[in-house]
């Protein structure tokens, strides 16, 4: 094992620097989720290779909140651009915090954006056309 972990160090290193994504594959501007309060919170760096996917957990915002509003965005040089505002709904109530949602955002090669959401307490799942990004 430490063998082929020294080869494939040896290989990796002749190469000098890694090859860089193409701007036809390569998102141009970032994308990310506009918090409560109106913060951009960057998930997807401009310049990130595509494919690509980013998932995270999420928790509920207040007690027995049955809806989530979640704001996807792009931001670049012109500033902010609101692409997606999806409601997830038919979330069981629970105290703040103790509800757990999967969002799993996906960038295809040919620059399509999918969002989908998952609660794994209740199974629920929901998925959103796509959309085109920058």
């Amino acid at each position: 094992m430490t063998k082929a972990i020294c080869v494939g160090l040896a290989l990796f290193c002749s190469l000098g620097s890694l090859p860089r994504a193409s701007a036809a594959t390569a998102l141009k501007r970032s994308i990310g989720i506009i918090t409560a309060g109106g913060v951009y919170s960057e998930i997807v760096p401009a310049g990130t290779p595509l494919p690509h996917i980013y998932s995270s957990s999420f928790g509920n915002a207040t007690d027995n909140q049955t809806a989530v509003e979640i704001t996807i965005a792009q931001k670049g040089a012109g500033g902010t651009e609101k692409i997606l505002v999806a409601v997830i709904d038919q979330l069981p109530k629970r105290p703040k915090g103790k509800l757990s949602m999967i969002l799993t955002v996906t960038i295809d090669a040919q620059k399509q954006l999918r969002l989908k959401a998952t609660v794994p307490e209740t199974g629920y799942l929901k998925q959103f056309p796509p959309l085109p990004v920058e």
